[in-house]
């Protein structure tokens, strides 16, 4: 197997489990100078592919959405940011749904949050955000093999 450059990061982690798959052979035989520094080559290849974030090219496409600008890029990031922040808001309401509070007189009262209410609201802010990303990316209905004939 030769390295190739233009391979992106998912094809090179195959070939290199491959390649690791093969030491385990080739161990035995004495071969194992070769077949390292090749795996040596091959993770470099991928720990810099993957340190770039995936440089331009190397990202596999989703169907229906095409190439977006930076600034629609920040702003959904932005959006997802805003969204992680506010499902932890109700994330930690569900997590202590039951608390004490001591009353005027010294007796307990139990204050209970309905988690089943905020499970329903966390489902919806995440559907919320969801729609909001894809009023930004404006993905497009694709056409299917079977749409040919």
């Amino acid at each position: 197997m030769d390295y190739d450059p233009k391979k992106d990061a998912d094809t090179l982690a195959l070939e290199l489990a491959g390649i690791l798959y093969d030491e385990v052979a080739t161990e035995a035989v004495g071969g194992k100078t070769q077949t390292v520094a090749k795996m040596q080559v091959m993770l470099a290849e991928v720990f810099t592919t993957m340190a770039t974030g995936f440089t331009a090219g190397a990202q596999k496409a989703v169907s229906g959405y095409t190439a977006q600008p930076d600034a629609k890029v920040a702003l959904v990031n932005s959006f997802k940011e805003d969204e992680e922040r506010l499902l932890r808001k109700v994330e930690n309401l569900i997590d202590t749904s039951e608390y004490e509070v001591r009353g005027p007189l010294g007796y307990s009262i139990k204050n209970r949050y309905d988690t089943r209410w905020a499970a329903v609201a966390r489902t919806h802010f995440q559907e919320g955000f969801m729609a909001l990303n894809r009023a930004v990316f404006q993905p497009q209905r694709i056409k299917l093999p079977e749409d040919e004939q």
